[in-house]
């Protein structure tokens, strides 16, 4: 734990998870005072107001024609009442009723909603949906028989080729423009004392690096120190050294994700940041820094929610969705709720002048329970040991999911965005265990419980996703 920073739990998204329930593990948000950079069309400089006086109370300047309008948690916008009217506790069969695409990015859609569904409503949330979604479709290529169809049952798709022609037309299209990257990677471990399948030597290695571009790597157990160092440099250095010290101890074999994501904000934020104070869901106050910038963006007032838009060069947003500062509805329920696809859409076609202010935050989540969350979330019809035998041979060497390990990362800082996430996939020898069925410019002020999306606009793939409660 660092500075004043509260305990997080963590999904963005990415990130994990260690929450009331006890699923997640230990968090970090840290308040810091930068220079900042932002993101929409920004108004020119002459039309910029400098920052009020950075005090709490501090009125905006008064020689501008049209008021912005501010979106701030604490100023509340929707009254309580309008809020329970609109928004309760989310149930199973919100879950059950929504509908999601045979796509890649409707798997990772419904795999987000059930993990929000299931992790604590309370503490801090950080994972990547993408990463956790992209290391379960690598497990899914060793699957055979009835493990494979209800994996892909699970996952929401019906023809697993098709979805892995999706995964790598979306992996080797990664935007490229200065001021974005977008980088993921796979490691396969395994331990030579495992029988191989005819299947694997024969069509899964070929199919994970033509894919996945999986690289393999065969270990013995003397080498296992070693095989720890291997592991540790690969992720950081496929997350840019944003996750330099990711803890493993490998399993007999084991699938490693990472995602890498480092946006330039597409507009300046102003240059200083202002102090202002964070409502926390848990009731306590802290004052930390905002980074502050009036600008035309996609912004939506409606129906017990506010959300804005701040975008990043190339078609990334990251997306803000908060409440009034009376609700008691978590801010999971209310994403839950919601036909998302619609709400970004309306988020995004909505433009208007708004003053923003935005928290800087790091957050960094480690969940080693990530099976148990997935369990929950109905994918545990095969995380118990199933028919791998695309990996191993099963009557050989079958194996057994033992645990599942996520971390996501971010910091939101004067540049933009950074944020990182491993996914873990540990399998160990087993015996098999019996299937189971699975007008006023407004000022936007996220000064109170929150949830964020860092999302491609052109396709809708959510990259990370996060709750922030407490500061």
């Amino acid at each position: 734990m660092k500075g004043d920073t509260k305990k997080v739990l963590i999904i963005l998204i990415v990130m994990a998870i260690a929450g009331a329930a006890g699923y997640f593990g230990s968090s970090y948000i840290l308040p810091r005072v930068m220079n900042v950079n932002g993101a929409g069309d920004d108004l020119p400089e002459d039309e910029e107001p400098e920052p009020p006086d950075f005090g709490e109370d501090t009125e905006q300047p008064a020689d501008i024609e049209e008021e912005p309008a501010e979106f701030t948690v604490s100023e509340n916008t929707v009254s309580e009442n309008e809020v329970h009217n609109t928004y309760r506790p989310a149930e199973k069969e919100d879950l059950d009723n929504k509908s999601y695409a045979e796509t890649f990015t409707g798997g990772v859609s419904k795999l987000n909603d059930r993990l929000l569904y299931t992790i604590s409503k309370d503490d801090n949330v950080l994972y990547s949906p993408y990463s956790i979604y992209t290391a379960l479709m690598v497990l899914a290529n060793g699957a055979q028989g009835e493990t494979a169809d209800n994996i892909a049952r699970a996952m929401g798709y019906s023809d697993i080729d098709k979805m892995n022609e999706e995964i790598k037309e979306y992996r080797t299209n990664f935007p490229s423009d200065e001021g974005i990257t977008l980088k993921n990677a796979n490691l396969l471990t395994l331990m030579d004392t495992l029988v191989l399948s005819d299947t694997y030597k024969n069509e899964t290695e070929a199919k994970l690096k033509d894919i996945y571009d999986a690289k393999v790597l065969i270990f013995s157990p003397e080498d296992r120190k070693k095989t720890v160092e291997d592991i540790k440099e690969f992720i950081s250095e496929k997350t840019d050294g944003h996750i330099p010290d990711y803890e493993i101890a490998p399993s007999e074999a084991t699938i490693i994700n990472t995602v890498y994501f480092d946006g330039m904000w597409a507009t300046p934020f102003s240059s200083e940041t202002q102090k202002k104070t964070f409502h926390n869901k848990s009731g306590s106050e802290t004052t930390t820094d905002f980074m502050y910038k009036k600008l035309e963006t996609g912004y939506l007032n409606e129906d017990g929610i506010e959300a804005l838009s701040y975008s990043y060069q190339h078609d990334l947003d990251m997306i803000f969705i908060k409440t009034s500062e009376e609700s008691n509805v978590s801010m999971q329920d209310i994403y839950i709720q919601n036909n998302t696809e619609e709400l970004f859409s309306k988020i995004l076609s909505n433009n208007r002048i708004v003053r923003c202010y935005i928290p800087m935050i790091d957050m960094d989540i480690m969940n080693d329970k990530m099976k148990d969350v997935l369990d929950k979330c109905g994918y545990g019809a095969f995380l118990g040991i199933q028919n791998y035998e695309g990996f191993t041979d099963n009557s050989e060497s079958p194996l057994c999911i033992n645990e599942i390990k996520h971390r996501a990362k971010i910091n939101i800082d004067t540049k933009g965005t950074k944020a990182s996430a491993v996914t873990e996939i540990g399998m160990t020898l087993g015996a098999a265990l019996p299937s189971q069925t699975p007008e006023v410019i407004p000022e936007f002020t996220l000064d109170r419980p929150y949830i964020f999306v860092i999302r491609d606009r052109s396709n809708g793939m959510l990259l990370f996703t996060g709750v922030v409660n407490d500061i």
